[in-house]
């Protein structure tokens, strides 16, 4: 006697023409049968997945579609198994141990893919507009280079509008504007610049910062907070070199009519040559003061108040 033939409970590589969401349960639900020909065959199918893992294939057409395997019951069937040749080309050549997990979209053109490999990289790719042969975007985190790509160890972010990578050798950040921030390690000078073991450089047409406190370089912080008393402070110094001037001025011209009422000619000249030159000393002093409550008002800021 023959054993039971299972080959009726078993579709193989059937096609599945549309997937949608129950109304009712909203889980995914499968219509199976032949693209090519445009046949249906089950309506209804369930679309059995992964714990954790989900996911609906693009649209069939006449030519390509998505297949299953399919376990078939006079209640319902069930779809255990899938596979799309259309997104093959997405996962490309996994080698042993590698993994892909991708959506190709509506049409099977998308290029958005995830890819685990075997050098412990993990790549995040996608393309602008999702479309192929356009740029690509993607982020990366890699303990070393990549076999077969050379890409570098650490973290990269790639797009069209710039870079970003955090390694071993610092974190920099580079726009396609040409502004670019870079911090990092130094090492390998000699002694005494060995002190000087790490740097930032920022590079842009315009740099600006604003704060309630700033230090630039070693020492104390100062608080922007305090700009008008120091534009006070100046101020007063100018009002003093001002009144200094005029006093050395109204002196000299004292001094210099004392002067001429002296018999010696030469004492005469050479007292009244340091006399003016004093005055004209103590003018050139009140100028520079002046120049440098204007420069110092330019330079601070209106508002030096914190955001926040």
């Amino acid at each position: 006697m023959a054993p039971p033939s299972l080959a009726g409970l078993f579709q193989i590589g059937i096609d599945i023409l549309n997937t949608l969401r129950d109304g009712k349960t909203q889980s995914v639900i499968a219509r199976t049968g032949d693209a090519y020909n445009e046949v249906s065959e089950a309506d209804g199918v369930e679309w059995w997945q992964h714990v954790g893992f989900a996911s609906r294939p693009p649209k069939a057409s006449k030519n390509s579609a998505c297949q299953g395997v399919v376990i078939r019951d006079s209640g319902h069937d069930a779809c255990v198994a899938s596979r799309d040749l259309r997104g093959q080309e997405l996962a490309g050549l996994l080698e042993y141990g590698e993994t892909c997990v991708y959506g190709a979209g509506t049409d099977a053109i998308g290029q958005c893919r995830s890819i685990w490999k075997r050098d412990g990289s993990i790549t995040h790719y996608t393309t602008v507009g999702n479309k192929k042969g356009t740029t690509g975007i993607y982020s990366r985190v890699g303990p070393g280079a990549d076999a077969d790509t050379g890409l570098p160890d650490g973290f990269t972010w790639a797009a069209p509008w710039g870079t970003m990578k955090f390694d071993e050798t610092g974190f920099h950040v580079l726009h396609k504007s040409g502004a670019q921030f870079h911090i990092g390690a130094i090492g390998g000078l000699p002694s005494p610049l060995d002190a000087l073991t790490s740097y930032c450089s920022i590079q842009a047409g315009s740099f600006s910062t604003s704060s309630s406190g700033q230090s630039l370089g070693a020492g104390v912080t100062q608080p922007l907070a305090l700009q008008p008393a120091v534009t006070a402070a100046l101020a007063g110094l100018q009002a003093q070199i001002t009144v200094l001037q005029a006093a050395l001025a109204a002196h000299s011209i004292t001094f210099n009519a004392f002067v001429d009422n002296q018999d010696d000619v030469t004492a005469k000249s050479n007292v009244k040559a340091t006399s003016t030159a004093i005055s004209v000393a103590a003018t050139g002093g009140a100028a520079a003061g002046i120049a440098a409550v204007v420069a110092a008002n330019l330079v601070m800021p209106a508002n030096t108040q914190s955001a926040g």
